[in-house]
């Protein structure tokens, strides 16, 4: 129940290929992350189309794996269901091909610190919208004119909504 040694080639340029790519992506989210964080708002757009060109190629990497696993499925008499890259490695341990194993443990670990960068770059985008949330309805507050403060510390009265503080206390 072997892949023939001719696939084998394929496999592993195709995890390269995947690995590669991952690498890319990363580095492009840690990019997007300083540019959230210095607000470089200029920056976002070839951000963006770096980001939508890398996933495009994962996306024809998958149907490429996809049909790998087909065929494999295929030679070996099983439903394409059953076959997986995980349990063609499993199955290849015994052909003894060296560096599969690390390969596509690199391209999980890989996509393991993709999902983290997401998460790290989505929650700062939240925190950021939620500021300018907080900062917007702090201008467009209605808040009566007794008991405000100027910049200066002089009491006054508003004349725009939200750009005085409240006494308290």
């Amino acid at each position: 129940m072997h892949p023939s040694s001719a696939v084998l080639p394929q496999l592993a340029d195709i995890l390269s290929r995947e690995e590669s790519a991952c690498e890319l992506l990363l580095a492009t989210l840690r990019e997007e992350r300083s540019a959230i964080q210095r607000l470089a708002v200029s920056e976002f757009t070839s951000i963006n189309e770096r980001r939508l060109g890398i996933l495009a190629s994962l996306e024809t990497l998958d149907t490429e794996r996809q049909r790998f696993a087909g065929q494999v499925s295929a030679s070996w008499g099983l439903p394409p269901a059953a076959v997986t890259l995980q349990t063609i490695l499993e199955q290849m341990k015994s052909a003894s091909v060296p560096g599969l194993d690390e390969r596509y443990a690199r391209l999980a670990e890989r996509l393991r610190a993709i999902r983290e960068e997401i998460a790290l770059n989505s929650t700062l985008i939240d925190n950021i919208r939620q500021f300018i949330e907080q900062m917007m309805s702090a201008w467009t507050s209605s808040a009566n004119s007794e008991g405000l403060y100027s910049p200066s510390g002089g009491r006054h009265s508003a004349i725009y909504e939200g750009s005085f503080l409240q006494q308290r206390g």
